[in-house]
């Protein structure tokens, strides 16, 4: 696995691990908490082909949420920088992490 590093400090949590990999939720939290508040999940596009794009993607604008008081995530999925990689397995993470953040909302 790719060692992945954000310019913003980050929460990160395992919300599916397939075989020896643990896939992950990097969450950036608002400052000021509250006890309900907007999330916000991203996903890097492209994974479809070889590329360098991970999380990291979108840190800016999960910072910039996050300043608004939105829980924002970005969002480790396999894609075409796994060995093996189906399409059909992105789709079936992505749906693990939307599942996952419906769960632990609270």
């Amino acid at each position: 696995m790719r060692a992945i590093e954000f310019e913003y400090p980050v929460r990160e949590l395992d919300y599916k691990i397939v075989e020896s990999r643990k896939l992950k939720l990097y969450v950036f939290e608002p400052e000021i908490r509250e006890e309900k508040r907007a999330a916000i999940l991203f996903f890097n596009g492209g994974s479809f082909h070889k590329g360098s794009l991970s999380p990291l993607q979108f840190q800016h604008q999960a910072h910039y949420f996050s300043t608004l008081g939105v829980t924002a995530i970005c969002t480790d999925y396999r894609n075409s920088y796994d060995d093996g990689f189906s399409p059909i397995q992105a789709i079936c993470d992505t749906k693990s992490a939307v599942r996952w953040v419906r769960k632990h909302a609270d």
